[in-house]
């Protein structure tokens, strides 16, 4: 199994930004951070629990931890990409006094605040303080007050639809698909989107940049990932995947390598 890549960067003596991806099927068992943390994830799926329930994330969403909470993660078939923010306890009061953090996840719906973070990875290199500290406020201010939906308060048929498309490694006619659920294909689109934040064609395009990435982590050549991931050809590939993640997969291999 491939090990764990992280790319860490210190922001202030109290911050810190971390670029993460967790190889297909990693576990990682009952843990805790030392300080508070906001993760997003950019690519793949996981599961995380702690001792009394379980949230089932895709890509993108948002994460709120409190420091020193145990919880234990379960990685998806292509893995997962995860940048997060970390601050000491004092760090975080300063930037954020009043604000409770707790356990917390959430679906990114809006493409503002999305482009906003991968624009914030990219500041990783250049270590923006102030980009981050405002990066963090705008992430606070959409929580809602509710955790991630479990997949089983789901209909069942939007499930099975969801896993179809992770699993399947060629692209698949989302309209064949419809009709094999039985299901209308505008119902089908309009459903999808309304329980998991995002169409079923772009939920298939954030699916195939997911298992590029977990290809790029084994040093294949780019043209045999964009072949073996769905993509029609190198430049689709890398066209996408700076759409979805925030740059290139040549980038990404050297941020995650550095």
């Amino acid at each position: 199994m491939n090990e764990v890549k992280q790319k860490r960067v210190a922001i202030s003596s109290g911050q810190y930004a971390s670029l993460t991806y967790y190889p297909a099927n990693t576990e990682m068992a009952m843990h805790e951070h030392q300080g508070h943390q906001v993760s997003i994830v950019l690519s793949g799926a996981l599961a995380e629990s702690d001792n009394r329930q379980q949230q089932n994330v895709f890509t993108p969403s948002l994460c709120t931890k409190p420091a020193e909470f145990g919880h234990a993660n379960q990685y998806g078939k292509q893995g997962a990409l995860i940048f997060s923010l970390n601050f000491s306890k004092q760090t975080f009061d300063e930037y954020a006094g009043g604000v409770d953090i707790d356990w917390y996840w959430q679906p990114i719906t809006a493409k503002p605040l999305l482009q906003m973070v991968k624009q914030s990875v990219k500041g990783m290199m250049i270590n923006n303080e102030s980009f981050q500290q405002q990066l963090l406020w705008d992430l606070l201010a959409i929580r809602q007050g509710v955790t991630l939906a479990s997949e089983r308060h789901k209909v069942s048929w939007l499930v099975k639809a969801k896993q179809y498309i992770e699993h399947s490694p060629e692209n698949l006619n989302l309209t064949h698909l419809a009709a094999e659920l039985g299901i209308h294909p505008v119902y089908f689109s309009r459903s999808f989107h309304k329980h998991f934040g995002c169409t079923p064609s772009l939920y298939q395009q954030r699916c195939k940049v997911s298992r590029a990435i977990s290809l790029l982590s084994k040093n294949k050549l780019l043209v045999d990932i964009a072949h073996d991931s769905g993509f029609t050809d190198q430049s689709h590939l890398t066209r996408l995947f700076k759409q979805e993640v925030g740059f290139t997969p040549r980038q990404l291999k050297q941020l995650i390598a550095g």
